[in-house]
């Protein structure tokens, strides 16, 4: 099997979640967009969102993408025998209450399931 054939087509959810400032950052890339691929990936409207507990309300979920960022998602490195999967990211998104939230240098090694 190849490579290519784990990715294409298919979606790929990561999340994370930070106990210290109560917040999380969550890649949802869609398989019905095209899913996920080795090298830059495409990023939809609704991929990418960060949520930050201290938040109250439904202000809390900051998930609307600002285009006018330099927004990326990058696969880097499948290990498909070891199941990991390595990238990189960078965005920036905002809620309905004036908030925005921009991640930097954003990076990610985690092992996998197919």
């Amino acid at each position: 099997m190849q490579i290519k054939d784990y990715l294409d087509g298919k979606g790929l959810n990561l999340l994370d979640e930070n106990s210290n400032d109560q917040s999380n950052i969550t890649l949802d890339q869609f398989g019905a967009y095209g899913g996920a691929h080795i090298g830059n990936n495409s990023i939809q409207q609704s991929e990418f969102w960060f949520t930050d507990f201290t938040i109250n309300g439904n202000c809390s979920t900051l998930d609307s993408l600002d285009f006018s960022y330099s927004n990326y998602f990058i696969i880097d490195k499948i290990d498909t025998i070891n199941f990991i999967i390595e990238g990189e990211f960078e965005f920036k998104v905002y809620n309905n209450c004036g908030d925005t939230a921009t991640i930097t240098d954003g990076h990610f090694k985690t092992k996998f399931i197919y």
